[in-house]
């Protein structure tokens, strides 16, 4: 069963409800001060998506890589 986060426009906090996909557009209906608000679902890396960076001895360990291959496309920024 899916979750789906909200945004109550009224008091203005986050809200996650688990709804089966046949009772979304109901929820929808019966609260119309809920906004939904797409977030991360954490299945994805966020260093790979670009969300954080990978940390700063690693950044280290490919710039002395990078030094030694000049020519590589590593972007170590």
């Amino acid at each position: 069963m899916p979750n789906y986060t909200f945004l109550n426009t009224e008091t203005n906090e986050h809200v996650t409800v688990f709804l089966k996909m046949s009772e979304y557009d109901d929820f929808v209906k019966d609260h119309p001060n809920f906004v939904r608000i797409f977030k991360p679902n954490g299945f994805i890396d966020p260093i790979r998506a670009g969300i954080t960076k990978p940390d700063q001895g690693f950044r280290d360990l490919l710039r002395k890589i990078k030094s030694k291959h000049r020519g590589s496309t590593i972007d170590v920024s």
